[in-house]
């Protein structure tokens, strides 16, 4: 896809899909955390580090739609996804043998329940 932008500033389309995916984490920290005072935005929002002149923009545009943004995590959450009930394991290894059937080859079993 040509997008004139992107080729008058030279920025790949791969850094703005990372730019948007880092802003898509950040919205929904505060959507989790439910910041929804100013402090505890700028504590999330210190960590970002986007430029400190975003945040007053970024916190009015946010805060309004965090509402929408629980109900949708919350219905995400609901929609009965498989989850772990009990998670038993094991690794067994050899660490040496003189036999050369018995070559040092790893396993891995696990045993899952789901509900």
């Amino acid at each position: 896809m040509f997008c004139p932008v992107l080729e008058l500033f030279s920025i790949e389309p791969e850094e703005v899909e990372f730019a948007l995916e880092g802003l898509a984490y950040f919205m929904l920290h505060i959507a989790k955390t439910n910041a929804v005072t100013q402090e505890a935005f700028e504590s999330i929002y210190e960590t970002t580090g986007l430029k400190p002149a975003f945040a007053p923009g970024l916190f009015q545009v946010i805060t309004v739609q965090l509402p929408q943004i629980r109900d949708l995590l919350t219905s995400e959450n609901n929609r009965g996804n498989l989850s772990f009930k009990d998670l038993d394991w094991r690794l067994n290894f050899v660490t040496a043998t003189r036999q050369k059937q018995k070559m040092l080859q790893p396993k891995y079993t696990c045993k899952l329940d789901l509900e």
